[in-house]
């Protein structure tokens, strides 16, 4: 069976609006993100969303602030598997940056930079979905000789479309008879 959550994209705006502001380790710096502008759908990608920034650098024993007057992010989704089980995997990636007082021709590879620590950190979130939504109800005693009913997710899907999010999952369902020994006496 297939169960198949969406989330909408006002509710993606109110998340991504609750997470700022918003500080990534990077190695040796860390970049900070504030004031988040509505979020765009990418079909099939991830999200897109604009904001403020800071990118602190440490250069000649220095921690310098560099604001950015604006910064396209990218949050790419994708179901991955992880230690044998599957997870829905987030990877941020900065698509574009207006650095303050820098020359353009330096803001692509700062970018670059930014993008291959938040690679090498793994900065990317995951939501071990196979496990949170996999889960064995107990039944009562006086359902015989049914002990529980245990529903393992066996595959997952996302999905990026123009209006929300969405998580298909699949699950295989099964009856656990009790072990005769524990059945209740007549």
């Amino acid at each position: 069976m297939w169960v198949e959550a969406i989330l909408p994209l006002e509710d993606v705006d109110r998340l991504i609006a609750q997470f700022a502001p918003l500080t990534i380790a990077l190695g040796v710096g860390r970049l900070h993100l504030s004031e988040p502008g509505r979020c765009t759908l990418v079909p099939d990608v991830g999200l897109r969303v604009a904001c403020k920034a800071k990118i602190h650098w440490p250069m000649l024993g220095f921690d310098l602030p560099v604001t950015a007057h604006s910064l396209s992010l990218l949050l790419k989704l994708e179901i991955a598997r992880v230690a044998g089980a599957e997870v829905l995997a987030f990877e941020l990636e900065i698509e574009d940056v207006d650095l303050a007082g820098v020359p353009g021709v330096f803001d692509s590879r700062i970018t670059e930079l930014v993008n291959e620590q938040l690679v090498r950190k793994e900065v990317g979130l995951s939501w071990a979905f196979a496990s949170t939504l996999t889960h064995s109800f107990q039944l009562p005693q006086t359902i015989e000789p049914a002990d529980s009913l245990d529903l393992t997710v066996l595959a997952g899907r996302v999905k990026i479309r123009k209006d929300g999010i969405g998580l298909a999952v699949q699950f295989g369902a099964c009856v656990k008879p009790r072990v005769v020994g524990d059945l209740p006496e007549q």
